[in-house]
């Protein structure tokens, strides 16, 4: 049976969920988005006609329901509201995390799916990817024993930490959401997912190390283009040459990284590549059609050229976060925004042996044995973005229309939300908070 949508926000993420909409048979029917471009482009996409393509979510949400489903592709401070609303009007949603900025609103929106008989699908993609799901199906089946222990790391690099949460979207709290939240809810979700039970205590400590006014150069301009000082975080080197990303894939042992390096060693050859001269990827993609000239003005005028010093984030920087579980499992989970390279690694420890596992240099899974037993996985587990977690999610959107429950259902994500809410308030504190 071939299903329809709406998609509400045509930024970054809406184009990532229409594109695979588009691949696997999933008609777009409507969309809304403030800047018209967004709008053309996904309308273009989907043959969308003007008369179905809306200037803000309010105008598409007004009225009767124009398809099986709405995606809700946002920013946070817009996601419970227009769920809640999309389901009183009879849509299934699929909701990019978090479901909402207060605990009070994500108990809302499960409260009306339930009401409404309509799902909510979060976006907690990393459970859809071949990595993480393997690593449920071991430790559901008993493999390692009863699970006594979780460590789990998220690194993401500078130049990430400073495109969204210093200069970006995400760089004020306040306007969207915390980083526990915003970013780690991905994390927190998975730790949930594999202890299987009711998170009971929270804490944590956290901060700004490096991103602050007080490490600025001494002859640092406000704009980056306007500066000559010798800065790792240049915006015209991270937007225009790609040169911070460059780098850091080149440690990687995977064969991306042997394509950084003989960037970095032959600068020319990026001539021969499509949209790396300049460059047009993530992350300039966010806020360029990756002309260089639009680049540059963007960087001009916008935040994205602004010194990272300039004192306007109030983000972490790094943040450890420990939990109690109902069932006696204990979680440990540090993330780091100043990591050389991104990735993330888990390590699950059992009554009957341990889980290693990372997204790092290609990916790579085992599980020793206390009998001596090594267990090694041979997959490609490598996570650049979210992997095929955002496609995979798309075809879950698609069970869902046809009546089958999400794995990250609104009641199952809550716990996840209760946890990065706690976390966040114990860090400012200082003290364990029980949930």
């Amino acid at each position: 049976m071939k299903h329809t949508a709406v998609l509400i926000g045509a930024g970054n993420r809406g184009q990532i969920y229409a594109k695979y909409a588009k691949k696997h048979d999933l008609k777009i029917t409507a969309v809304a988005d403030p800047d018209p471009l967004k709008r053309q482009r996904i309308a273009a996409l989907h043959e969308i006609p003007p008369s179905q393509q809306f200037s803000s979510m309010e105008h598409l949400l007004r009225g009767k329901r124009l398809a099986d489903g709405a995606i809700l592709a946002t920013m946070d401070s817009m996601h419970a509201t227009p769920a809640m609303k999309a389901l009183k009007l009879g849509y299934h949603v699929m909701l990019e995390k978090p479901m909402g900025l207060t605990i009070r609103q994500c108990e809302e929106v499960a409260a009306i799916s339930q009401k409404q008989k309509k799902s909510v699908l979060l976006c907690h993609v990393l459970r859809y990817t071949s990595l993480f799901a393997r690593i449920k199906d071991i430790l559901s089946s008993g493999t390692i024993g009863n699970i006594a222990s979780i460590l789990h790391t998220e690194n993401i690099t500078p130049f990430h930490m400073a495109h969204s949460y210093v200069r970006g979207n995400w760089r004020n709290s306040k306007t969207s959401s915390p980083l526990i939240l915003a970013k780690c809810s991905h994390d927190l979700d998975l730790i949930s997912w594999f202890a299987d039970s009711r998170a009971i205590r929270v804490s944590s400590a956290g901060g700004i190390s490096h991103f602050r006014p007080e490490n600025k150069p001494v002859d640092a301009a406000a704009r980056c283009l306007d500066c000559r000082s010798v800065c790792p975080h240049n915006a015209y080197d991270l937007y225009v040459r790609a040169t911070p990303m460059l780098r850091s894939f080149a440690l990687s042992r995977s064969a991306a990284g042997k394509a950084a390096r003989l960037l970095l060693l032959f600068p020319f050859l990026k001539r021969l590549i499509p949209g790396t001269d300049p460059w047009t990827h993530w992350p300039t993609s966010t806020f360029s059609d990756g002309s260089k000239d639009q680049t540059i003005a963007a960087l001009k005028d916008g935040p994205f050229g602004q010194c990272v010093y300039s004192g306007l984030n109030d983000q972490v920087d790094h943040q450890e976060t420990w939990i109690e579980f109902e069932n006696g499992t204990t979680a440990s989970f540090r993330f780091n925004g100043l990591a050389p390279q991104e990735g993330r690694t888990l390590r699950v420890d059992g009554s009957r042996g341990c889980l290693h596992a990372t997204t790092m240099n290609g990916g790579s899974l085992k599980v020793v044995l206390h009998s001596g037993r090594i267990v090694r996985f041979k997959e490609n587990f490598s996570l650049f973005g979210h992997a095929e977690g955002d496609e995979k999610i798309v075809l879950e959107f698609k069970s869902v229309l046809d009546g089958h429950p999400g794995r990250s259902d609104a009641r199952s994500s809550l716990e996840s939300h209760r946890i990065a809410f706690a976390a966040n308030e114990s860090r400012l504190s200082g003290r364990v908070v029980k949930i």
